[in-house]
């Protein structure tokens, strides 16, 4: 459940560092999806998704890596988390607006209008539930019997999932709203413990309705595409990332470890890749790209 490793606290302390990285991460790595989906073909839409697959980095193995390699003390760490931070959050918003976009039907003023509309009232309400309402929220969640608790932690993610679909937005940003409004309580760690075999077991449930929902028959076909792809988004990364170290004087060593560190694609780009239905007649299905693409 990302919103839980956020608060918006530590969001607006940081936020300077935060955007600036983040800006930087986005120029460098977002635009070649976009050229690459126009070079497969894709409309509007589906290169704004290959865009947004291809830019993001995975938060969960970046995250696991850095502990296990004990990387935490290094100089480049705070600059890749603040990165994806950033990335988090901006594709939490732009999936936001790709299924509303898709959902109002067209790509217009009127409709993009709209959908930022709907988009920014939804985060809007979250952020001031957060900030006005913590006690109240603490005094609802400070249940003692375990199984009562997991139950209304889960209801509060079902029904912040089943609102965003009602207006339109995505189930995944219902989540993750509903991850940032419990960082901010004091049973946070208590959550994180009590959801995590639901959310190992829901992860593998994802997966594998994600494979299932790939026609194997166009894998073979997708390698060299996606080793394209791979060479071409990692090369981004690198130099984004070296980019950002020059930028806020890191070593050269550390800029390229920052780089290299925000190459590995996971959750996101699967959830980005299934968010809408896509025409299966595409000469490169988006979804069988996703799956070679994030495997390698």
């Amino acid at each position: 459940m990302f919103g839980l490793e956020f608060s918006v606290g530590s969001l607006v302390n940081n936020q300077r560092k935060i955007f600036y990285s983040g800006i930087y991460d986005l120029i460098f790595n977002f635009p070649p999806g976009l050229l690459i989906g126009w070079l497969l073909g894709y409309d509007l839409i589906q290169s704004l998704l290959l865009a947004g697959i291809i830019y993001v980095t995975s938060s969960v193995i970046v995250a696991k890596s850095i502990i296990d390699l004990k990387r935490s003390a290094n100089p480049e760490t705070e600059y890749i988390l603040n990165v994806l931070i950033f990335e988090d959050m901006f594709i939490a918003t732009f999936l936001a607006f790709i299924v509303g976009i898709v959902n109002y039907g067209q790509i217009d003023a009127k409709g993009t209008f709209i959908v930022i509309l709907k988009t920014s009232a939804f985060f809007a309400f979250f952020i001031v539930l957060t900030k006005t309402s913590k006690k109240l929220i603490n005094k609802i969640i400070d249940i003692e019997h375990t199984e009562l608790f997991v139950i209304l932690i889960l209801s509060i993610i079902v029904l912040s999932a089943g609102a965003a679909s009602y207006v339109g937005l995505s189930e995944a940003i219902g989540a993750f709203l509903a991850g940032l409004l419990l960082s901010e309580t004091k049973q946070r760690h208590r959550i994180s413990e009590a959801i995590k075999p639901f959310q190992q077991f829901s992860t593998a449930i994802f997966f594998v309705a994600f494979g299932m929902s790939i026609d194997y028959k166009h894998i073979g076909g997708m390698i060299p595409v996606g080793i394209f792809i791979f060479i071409i988004s990692s090369f981004s990364k690198v130099y984004g990332g070296y980019f950002i170290g020059g930028k806020y004087a890191l070593s050269k060593r550390a800029g390229l470890r920052l780089g290299l560190s925000l190459i590995p694609r996971g959750e996101f780009s699967i959830i980005l890749a299934g968010a809408i239905s896509m025409n299966p007649n595409l000469p490169y299905p988006i979804k069988s790209l996703t799956g070679v693409y994030v495997l390698l």
